[in-house]
């Protein structure tokens, strides 16, 4: 679907918002506030837990490796 020009251009911010929104698909009504939620369940589980793994992480049973020793010396694995 296309939005006319004067629908768009020709309106204040308030209405091209609401012409746009009559135009979005049905399916983002949904995936919006499931993003949201997907990133803020992310963050928090990142925050409580010790190895500072995501919720994409306990998925594919994954871990990220550092390196980096304590020290800044690259390479050198503590």
């Amino acid at each position: 679907m296309a939005i006319a020009d004067s629908d768009y251009y020709g309106v204040g911010w308030m209405r091209r918002a609401e012409n746009l929104g009559a135009l979005e698909p049905p399916w983002l009504g949904w995936s919006s506030p499931a993003q949201a939620i997907w990133i803020g369940t992310g963050a928090v589980v990142v925050l409580l837990n010790r190895r500072r793994r995501s919720v994409h992480d306990f998925i594919a049973d994954t871990v990220v490796i550092s390196t980096k020793s304590r020290s800044g010396t690259p390479g050198s694995v503590t």
